[in-house]
């Protein structure tokens, strides 16, 4: 019930303010190439100004992900030299015991 109101809420203060972002299409057909050349501009300085906060955040991931599957790795190499190999050695030599007795 509170999710529903707060949901309520949430819409009856931000749906009127739509009606602001409202405007004429002539307007839109008058500026539209200079908001494109604004937009294309401010693009390319912020990208030139934070390219490097992308890449270093980019490095950083991709150094972690390196991690997590470095230490899957280990884990796996552990189970499998633990757990799963010795079981197949044994099943391995009682199959070869078997065939060598059949002769």
């Amino acid at each position: 019930m509170k999710k529903i109101i707060y949901f309520i809420l949430i819409v009856s203060i931000f749906l009127p303010l739509f009606s602001f972002a409202q405007i004429d299409s002539e307007q839109i057909k008058e500026k539209a190439p200079g908001i494109l050349k604004e937009w294309g501009s401010t693009i390319k300085t912020f990208w030139l100004k934070q390219k490097d906060v992308f890449f270093s955040a980019f490095k950083k991931a991709w150094d972690t992900a390196i991690i997590v599957w470095k230490k899957m790795w280990a884990w796996l190499k552990s189970v499998w030299n633990n757990y799963i190999w010795p079981k197949i050695e044994w099943l391995w030599e009682k199959v070869t015991s078997f065939f060598r007795r059949k002769k």
